[in-house]
């Protein structure tokens, strides 16, 4: 039995005993969502991974906070990887998604990416916000600066 799955039970003891009408699955998804707020991301996918051995589904919301916990963490592969199984699951990005990993993508340098994943999200149907208009401008600047273009 894995650590994760230690603290995933004590965790949800715990709070059981705190509120006996609580669910394994809204237990689940409340730790699922505290876990990236503080980095955790192997406990996060152990989490997910718990839920979906029980046949409880993540919503987008709590991808969309792996896919931070990752980018936070610097992982920008396994935010990527996280982006694909939402399109792999059948779900559709929302412009949260799309920003969050173009921020992952931000953070380690890789510029050019910020200006594929905003043109993706374009292509499909979803409207950029400002958050993610500013992120393609500074990625477009930077890249002019170190001579990319």
């Amino acid at each position: 039995m894995n650590i994760e799955f230690c603290q995933f039970s004590r965790l949800f003891a715990d709070l059981k005993t705190i509120n006996s009408c609580l669910s394994f699955s809204s237990c689940a998804h409340h730790i699922a969502l505290a876990f990236p707020f503080q980095g955790l991301c192997e406990q996060t996918v152990s989490v997910l991974q718990l839920m979906e051995a029980e046949g409880i589904e993540p919503n987008l919301v709590m991808l969309n906070l792996l896919i931070n916990a990752f980018s936070t963490a610097g992982r920008h592969v396994e935010a990527l990887a996280v982006f694909q199984h939402i399109k792999d699951s059948g779900m559709s990005p929302d412009v949260v998604t799309y920003t969050t990993l173009m921020k992952a993508f931000m953070r380690v340098k890789r510029y050019e990416k910020v200006s594929e994943i905003y043109s993706e999200m374009e292509r499909a149907g979803c409207t950029p916000d400002r958050k993610a208009r500013e992120m393609l401008h500074d990625a477009s600047v930077t890249m002019d600066q170190m001579g990319y273009y």
